[in-house]
């Protein structure tokens, strides 16, 4: 299953949520979403995460400053594994598998202000990853 990590601004690993097939996974700082962030630069109800056509889609909620995706605002993108999303000052990154142990786990943050250029790679420098049996 997918996870939504999130960062602080120096990359240090902070909450993963594992992502549902049947249920959107609203992210804002309102009391009934289901990552809630202390930003006061998000909305209550800033973005949720869908899947849908067999594909995981985050998708605005009519928030004040945007969600922005790879450093561009989006109404609703795709997603696709090591993507960067931003709902004011909050980062995240959609990934593949749950991290089992984040003590001292990072992610490179490209600069906020640019969009990742088409075709970056994310180098992210995580602990072991759990893996199936």
């Amino acid at each position: 299953m997918p996870y939504l990590i999130r960062v602080k601004l120096d990359g240090a690993v902070t909450e993963q949520w594992e992502l549902s097939v049947t249920r959107p996974f609203i992210v804002g700082r309102g009391q009934d979403v289901h990552g809630q962030i202390a930003d006061s630069e998000s909305s209550r109800h800033h973005f949720h995460i869908i899947f849908k056509d067999g594909k995981y889609w985050v998708e605005d909620k009519n928030s004040r400053n945007g969600t922005f995706v790879n450093g561009t605002r989006q109404a609703a993108a795709e997603l696709k594994f090591n993507d960067r999303i931003r709902a004011g000052e909050t980062q995240f990154f959609f990934v593949e598998q749950k991290r089992t142990d984040m003590t001292g786990a990072t992610i490179q943050l490209p600069a906020l202000d640019q969009p990742a250029p088409m075709g970056t790679m994310v180098n992210v420098r995580l602990p072991k990853v759990l893996k199936k049996k």
